[in-house]
């Protein structure tokens, strides 16, 4: 794949339609999107282009909820999904209010961290087996409450009458 076409690619989520559920994380998980890239051509990319992507993304969505009758805000919110190699984003009614994860989270970061975390992730193209660092403990070894320190996401609240 070209970096043209990898720009073609991702460009068609801009025009994905927004689900609305009255289950958070259903409408979570319908609002999901999803990029993916090569080692290759993450270097052709920059972080000043990506980020300015999903500014569009985000106004597309706004402009979708102006022209949807009883509106609601709406958080658009992206992070580095590092066991998948891949940055998402997503969007919830409201706003001020928890995102819907499993783990805890830090959401004061700005979009450009976040797209720069994803463009020098060293794994788009998979992460190595010995990176795993796999061991198999006794049974009594196991300790399931490993604290993990919170991932960095990136939120904004979209108004539809802004």
């Amino acid at each position: 794949m070209t970096i043209e076409e990898w720009w073609a690619s991702i460009r068609e989520l801009i025009e994905e339609p927004i689900a609305l559920f009255t289950d958070r994380n259903k409408e979570a998980r319908g609002n999901q999107c999803a990029i993916s890239i090569s080692d290759n051509l993450a270097r052709g990319v920059s972080t000043q282009d990506l980020t300015d992507f999903l500014e569009d993304v985000m106004a597309a969505r706004q402009q979708w909820l102006v022209n949807m009758t009883d509106a609601v805000d709406m958080t658009f919110y992206a992070w580095l999904d590092e066991q998948a190699s891949q940055l998402r984003f997503s969007l919830v009614s409201g706003c001020g209010r928890p995102l819907p994860f499993g783990a805890a989270y830090d959401d004061s970061v700005a979009l450009e961290q976040v797209v720069m975390s994803f463009l020098a992730y060293p794994f788009h193209d998979g992460i190595p087996i010995h990176e795993l660092g796999i061991s198999l403990p006794d049974a009594g070894e196991i300790n399931h409450e490993v604290a993990r320190p919170p991932f960095p996401v990136f939120a904004r609240c979209i108004h539809p009458n802004n």
